[in-house]
């Protein structure tokens, strides 16, 4: 069968049936695999799934600049699977930060590329004292106060608060946030302390002392309340600590 003389037939059915006995003769011969190459195959215009093609070992292996490509779409210069891989490494390395995204899972910035998280990077160093580049100021640390213990926003206001601040006074005075901490009153005539508007103040705390003969009136703002009173005096050598509960001022 292999070694017949090909003869045009008389008809194209009969053409048919003739290449139809070929083709059978060679599929159903016992093939040593060994001895096909792909060298030895057409594939035509039929597509070969990657994965249906057996690559080999060592000497057998296809080389990827033997497989040709069909790029419909033409997203490569190339026309086989060596020159795209190339192309593909050549386009990662010069890809644009831009392009590049980020999966911030602890939400640590607002951009969602490499190119925008450097710049926020960037700005975030452009503050840091020019002075100690191994510090950062804690008053560029802000801070998340979910139970507004604080009346600051950072680092640096919040620590202030913590700790105290002493003011001495002879004379009428009128405090801020800022007096947060001891109030220190040496008059020897009488004096008023007004104190801060509740509203917008929260957490305030005042711990103010007489020390001289002079009484010392406490003044909530407008019609704010000190344990329900308009005022309180403090003479001689008392005291009185405070504390803004956001609806009126209470002893501490």
């Amino acid at each position: 069968m292999p070694f017949e003389k090909f003869s045009v037939l008389s008809t194209p059915e009969e053409t048919l049936r003739s290449w139809q006995r070929k083709l059978e003769y060679l599929f159903n011969k016992n093939l040593d695999d060994d001895n096909v190459t792909s060298s030895s195959l057409t594939l035509g215009t039929a597509q070969v799934k990657a994965s249906n093609i057996d690559f080999g070992t060592g000497a057998n292996q296809v080389d990827a600049s033997d497989i040709p490509t069909i790029d419909a779409s033409s997203y490569f210069v190339g026309a086989n699977v060596e020159l795209n891989l190339q192309q593909l490494g050549s386009t990662i390395l010069n890809l644009p930060a831009e392009n590049v995204k980020v999966v911030d899972a602890g939400s640590y910035f607002i951009s969602t590329s490499v190119e925008g998280v450097l710049q926020e990077i960037g700005s975030t160093l452009l503050n840091i004292s020019s002075t100690n580049i191994g510090e950062i100021s804690s008053t560029k640390v802000t801070i998340v106060d979910v139970g507004g213990y604080y009346v600051s926003g950072n680092v640096e206001a919040a620590l202030q608060e913590i700790g105290y601040l002493i003011t001495n006074t002879t004379a009428n005075i009128t405090l801020a946030s800022s007096n947060q901490g001891y109030i220190i009153c040496d008059a020897t005539i009488g004096i008023t302390v007004t104190l801060p508007a509740i509203t917008g103040n929260t957490k305030l705390w005042y711990s103010i002392r007489n020390i001289n003969t002079g009484t010392v009136t406490i003044d909530p703002a407008t019609t704010d309340l000190i344990d329900g009173t308009t005022s309180f005096d403090l003479y001689q050598d008392e005291s009185l600590s405070l504390i803004n509960t956001g609806l009126q001022w209470r002893e501490g």
